[in-house]
């Protein structure tokens, strides 16, 4: 049996096995995992300023100032969304932008400072990479 086995491979190469996923994919830059943590970290703290906000002014009986305390919050939890998105590697970077520049006035530095790492060019030639291939089952 071993004889037939060197005639067909005389060099008895085994087949190299396919890639796992961490080698497939290049590591995240440090900017984008920056960026993301200030965007997560900008969406609590609005979250739960305009919640609170919200919260006060329907207590107080001031339904316009609730309404939009509501509203800034609805967008607050959009802006911690999409940057859990941006940490695991969605492109929501023009989302963020959006979301991020009316309701975070308040924050304007941590705001600020996302956008710019967001855009460094190590996280866009991150971005303009080909998606990872999804593992075989």
């Amino acid at each position: 049996m071993s004889r037939d086995r060197e005639e067909r491979d005389p060099y008895q190469i085994a087949p190299m096995p396919p890639p796992s996923p961490q080698e497939d994919q290049l590591p995240r830059p440090g900017t984008l995992t920056a960026a993301a943590v200030l965007w997560i970290i900008t969406g609590v703290l609005l979250t739960l300023a305009y919640g609170f906000e919200a919260v006060r002014a329907f207590g107080y009986g001031n339904d316009i100032r609730a309404a939009v305390g509501a509203l800034l919050t609805v967008a607050a939890v959009g802006i911690w969304r999409l940057g859990s998105g941006l940490r695991h590697g969605h492109d929501n970077r023009i989302g963020l932008i959006m979301l991020g520049l009316v309701p975070g006035l308040g924050l304007f530095p941590l705001v600020i400072a996302a956008i710019v790492l967001q855009y460094l060019p190590a996280s866009r030639r991150w971005f303009a990479l080909p998606p990872a291939k999804a593992p075989s089952p």
